[in-house]
């Protein structure tokens, strides 16, 4: 949700439109609900599901391409980054899957997902999401110009090896999504927030996330515009292998 409105203004663009489909804390997994542990207020992701598919099977979609992003390493591993305050779980709607694990479940949910969708004739992109950071990013830029208090500036960024071992799980479920669906296409965003040795939060002294994991606005367009020029060089490759083959 927090890559709409930068997605929507990259489509503007170009003449383009995308819509919206989901809901806070509920990834894209086919039969597969996420619990937040201490919560009173879950919500069914299997309710929203069911919209995703009576849409998507209706007769006036018109969709081209589905592009399925959510924050992983966290449903995956069961807990947030940092200090962990929150706590994940999931749980699937089928009986032989009651004691699967956390990373089978992921799998398993997005693969059904991306059959689905494969089978209505839809291209799908799985988005590798961007860095959570584990820390409060407002604490790395001073906001006014005069402070109160004396503390120690949190760093805009963050090593990439960090990054990198906290996805680790989360890539490797996508290597195997990979494997099963060969035609699927991967967007690595990753690689626009970070170079060899560190990932940045900032750019140009502007903060592009509005929490340790959710962009702002500036960081939704910032990756959204990356997506489209990626997703136009992807789709002109594919184009000119077609005419090579026929």
């Amino acid at each position: 949700m927090q890559l709409f409105p930068g997605m929507n203004l990259a489509a503007h663009k170009r003449n383009q439109s995308v819509i919206l489909i989901g809901m806070g804390a509920c990834p894209p997994l086919y039969g597969i609900n996420t619990i937040e542990f201490g919560r009173d207020d879950n919500k069914s992701c299997l309710i929203t599901f069911d919209d995703y598919i009576r849409f998507f099977s209706s007769s006036f979609d018109t969709t081209k391409t589905v592009v399925l992003v959510s924050r992983g390493p966290s449903y995956i591993s069961g807990h947030d980054l940092g200090d962990g305050r929150h706590r994940w779980g999931l749980v699937s709607s089928r009986p032989q899957e009651e004691a699967a694990s956390q990373h089978a479940l992921y799998l398993a949910g997005t693969s059904r997902t991306i059959d689905f969708l494969e089978a209505k004739g839809k291209q799908v992109v799985f988005f590798i999401d961007n860095p959570e950071l584990g820390f409060n990013p407002s604490t790395c830029m001073i906001q006014r110009p005069v402070r109160l208090l004396h503390k120690e500036q949190q760093s805009c960024s963050i090593p990439a090896s960090v990054v990198y071992a906290w996805q680790a799980e989360y890539r490797q479920i996508i290597t195997e999504l990979k494997s099963l669906h060969p035609k699927l296409e991967v967007f690595d965003s990753t690689s626009y927030w970070c170079n060899q040795e560190t990932c940045f939060i900032s750019k140009d002294g502007n903060l592009l996330y509005l929490d340790d994991n959710h962009l702002n606005f500036q960081g939704s367009k910032f990756i959204s515009e990356k997506f489209f020029a990626w997703y136009e060089m992807a789709n002109s490759r594919a184009n000119d292998a077609i005419n090579i083959h026929r």
